[in-house]
């Protein structure tokens, strides 16, 4: 167990010393050449850790933001290799992939308008994509909290700031998207916003959800399904498979399952609440 740590230690310090070069100005590939067997089997939860840590020692949370995008392209080939935890239709881990899957196809077809010229179109499926927000609602007051009685802290709170990015994109392109856009301000601010909305599609599928399916019990995440509907979903519903395995059944009597789950939740005519 001793060796364990120390190799993990060992491998978090290295790791550590990568994101340092990167911030110092070396580029993603200078950087894969070097530590390309470092990088090689580097998984989610080891991605979620190392920047948890580097916030932890001081590294700031804006910087990190700044250059998610470039820690993200150093693991690509690792987390493209890993294979993908599954979760049952109806498991808010599903629910959250499968509005991501609707959530780019409304992104494609916002960007098919713009580059037509058919602001119509293009004002109808901005309206439509703004729907996503309830996404984002739901992974900042309810998966967040969760994640962050496990020490997952620093990554959610740099995801959080992405988001607020985001929103800023959209207000920032419906008022571009008026009675006369511009259609080279119209895309030089699209650009960017549907990179990092794909960008976040990417993090979610690849370290926030394998993170959190690895860290979070039946039982909270039977919490966390319990409370989804206060806020809501945007282009899906959850499906009802999830409990069959014998974890409690949400789409069914979801306040009372999770009572009898958990001894610690607090039932309200609303949801249901930890202690």
């Amino acid at each position: 167990m001793s060796e364990f740590i120390n190799n993990h230690t060992k491998r978090q310090e290295a790791l550590k010393h990568v994101i340092h070069r990167l911030h110092e100005g070396e580029t993603v590939e200078q950087v894969k050449a070097e530590f390309a067997d470092l990088l090689e089997e580097v998984g989610a939860g080891e991605i979620a850790e190392l920047e948890q840590a580097l916030i932890a020692e001081g590294f700031p949370e804006s910087e990190i933001k700044r250059l998610c995008d470039v820690h993200v392209a150093v693991f690509r080939e690792s987390l493209d290799a890993q294979v993908e935890p599954s979760s049952p239709s109806g498991h808010p881990a599903d629910t959250f992939r499968a509005e991501n899957k609707a959530a780019a196809q409304v992104l494609d077809a916002l960007e098919a308008a713009i580059q037509a010229g058919e602001w119509v179109e293009a004002r109808r499926s901005l309206q439509q994509l703004r729907e996503y927000d309830a996404h984002y609602l739901r992974k900042e007051n309810i998966l967040f909290p969760f994640l962050e009685k496990h020490g997952f802290t620093g990554p959610s709170s740099v995801m959080w700031a992405i988001h607020d990015d985001v929103r800023a994109g959209w207000k920032e392109l419906e008022g571009l998207l008026g009675d006369k856009p511009d259609a080279g301000r119209v895309a030089e601010v699209f650009g960017p916003l549907a990179t990092a909305i794909r960008e976040m599609f990417y993090k979610e599928e690849n370290i926030l959800y394998p993170t959190a399916l690895e860290k979070l019990t039946a039982e909270e995440w039977a919490a966390i399904r319990a409370q989804e509907t206060e806020i809501g979903y945007c282009f899906v519903e959850p499906g009802e498979e999830w409990g069959a395995d014998g974890a409690p059944s949400p789409a069914a009597e979801p306040i009372e399952a999770i009572s009898g789950a958990s001894g610690d939740l607090l039932s309200l005519s609303t949801g249901a609440l930890t202690l």
